[in-house]
């Protein structure tokens, strides 16, 4: 059954240079409003034919700028069609949308809110939360307290909590302390191993392997290889 298909997906981020102001934030407010056709602009996918059946165990290779978050995250290309069935959780930028001036639990409740959790669901991941996080009294201490490392800890118990039908991630294995990598790294494989399809965008070799048994490598928005993940690994480095 497939799970996720994209047919002749492209995906275009327009260049607003004739707007004052940051291009980044102008993008922002304008993506809604301008045409990409008639506007200069960056191709971040092209022309992607893609079908993930159920089962799936996807790891995406490539350079910085090849495509591989782009592809992740493309729910509304500009171009093309994508289809998914079935509940999604994103590992994406885990401190997106973190208050800083809260606490620990309030920013648990701020994150499962904005996932569309209800209130019931996330009060009873909390004990969870508490004990894989391990960060004990800091909860309840406000978040701009908190290293990077605890930052990570704490969304990343919560969002590693969800079970899903589809399960991207991209670029967070690899980072933290040694030992909570380790947990994360058996708690995200307990959670891939629920899930139809899992994709993840990775550099780390030994991830890709121990995770995936697919491959696919980007380069320019285009996909250039796709097979096994030993063979797409031989393949990227090339």
């Amino acid at each position: 059954m497939t799970i996720i298909s994209f047919e002749k997906v492209t995906l275009k981020y327009p260049l607003l240079s004739s707007y004052s102001g940051a291009a980044t934030i102008a993008s922002f407010f304008f993506r809604n409003k301008i045409d990409p056709a008639k506007t200069d602009s960056i191709e971040a996918l092209s022309e992607i034919n893609l079908k993930l059946e159920e089962g799936t165990r996807l790891g995406l290779l490539g350079t910085n700028g090849s495509g591989k978050s782009s592809l992740l995250r493309v729910f509304k290309p500009t171009t093309g069609n994508v289809s998914l069935k079935g509940k999604i959780v994103t590992i994406f930028d885990l401190y997106c949308g973190m208050d800083e001036e809260a606490n620990g639990i309030e920013n648990i409740w701020i994150a499962g809110l904005t996932l569309g959790l209800a209130g019931a669901e996330i009060r009873s991941k909390i004990p969870d939360i508490e004990y894989f996080s391990n960060l004990g009294d800091s909860l309840r201490h406000p978040v701009k307290t908190y290293s990077a490392g605890m930052k990570l800890r704490l969304i990343f118990s919560l969002v590693s909590s969800l079970q899903s039908d589809i399960l991207l991630v991209d670029e967070v294995i690899g980072v933290g302390d040694t030992k909570f990598l380790k947990k994360a790294s058996e708690r995200l494989k307990k959670q891939s191993s629920k899930t139809k399809v899992f994709v993840l965008a990775s550099h780390s070799e030994w991830a890709l392997r121990d995770f995936c048994t697919t491959g696919l490598v980007m380069s320019s928005g285009r996909i250039v290889f796709h097979g096994t993940i030993e063979d797409a690994i031989t393949f990227y480095n090339r």
